[in-house]
């Protein structure tokens, strides 16, 4: 058998009020926690803008992370032109760059002269 105290359970039952130490530090976390949900939630939302009609526009990746690649008129037929070749676009980015070449209708790798 346990023998308790006196107004033990006035001890138990009463919450202890957190210093003004501790009220800092929960409202640093707090803050904290809500900025990252907020970081989370833009970062899930915001999108890029769409390219114009009949732009060249695909991501891929590269050795310094995705790479995406959007150009008009002139400068989309030369990226087109250039897939394949020495010093142009090749591998899984020379597929990716044909094939959104090949819907915008546009000649792919070098041009016969």
């Amino acid at each position: 058998m346990l023998i308790l105290p006196p107004g033990h359970g006035r001890a138990v039952a009463s919450r202890r009020r957190l210093a003004p130490r501790e009220r800092r530090i929960v409202a640093i976390v707090s803050g904290l926690c809500g900025a990252l949900v907020v970081v989370v939630v833009v970062a899930l939302v915001a999108t890029a803008a769409k390219p114009a009609r009949g732009c060249l526009n695909v991501s891929f990746a590269s050795s310094l992370g995705v790479q995406t690649l959007t150009s008009c008129g002139a400068q989309a037929r030369a990226v087109c032109d250039s897939v394949g070749t020495s010093g142009g676009y090749s591998g899984r980015a020379g597929q990716l760059i044909a094939a959104d070449c090949r819907k915008l209708k546009l000649p792919v790798g070098p041009t016969a002269p």
